[in-house]
This record gives structure tokens, sequence and C-alpha cells, in this order.
């Protein structure tokens, strides 16, 4: 993971979701899964770098954060 961004986010992830509950399982793909969604809200590194607005990089944040709930509140759903 050689993009500073990633791992910012990727940080940023893990700070908030230190309880959610698809990264409390001893799932050894987390990491994997958190890239995978960073991958699809930042396709390209240097755009949000570029863009000097920590709004818009926020507003990023937020739709990474929706998505995550999405897939777990979806994940409940189909275990009941």
């Amino acid at each position: 993971m050689s993009n500073l961004l990633n791992q910012t986010v990727l940080n940023e992830l893990r700070t908030k979701f230190r309880k959610h509950p698809i990264l409390t399982s001893n799932d050894s793909n987390i990491e994997n899964f958190l890239l995978s969604i960073i991958n699809n809200h930042f396709p390209k590194g240097n755009e949000l770098k570029a863009t000097k607005s920590k709004d818009i990089f926020n507003l990023e944040f937020q739709k990474v954060f929706k998505e995550l709930d999405n897939i777990v509140n979806t994940k409940k759903k189909a275990a009941k």
C-alpha cells in the first residue's frame, strides 16, 4: 500500500470502526476489505490531495462509513 491517502483513510476507518461488528470478527481479510471500499471511493489517489479541501475529504469519509454500515446491515438481515 504505497498511497499515503489510502493509509490515512485506512487508519481513520480502523479508528472509527474499532468496535464495528464487521471489524471485530477475526477475519484476516479486514484490511483488504477496507482497502476495496477505499479504492472504490478514491479511484484516483491524488484526486483529494489536490483539492486540499477538508470538506470534500470529510464528505468522502461519510460515503465510506455509510457504505460500511450498509454492508453490515445487509449481513445482519441475511443472518436472520
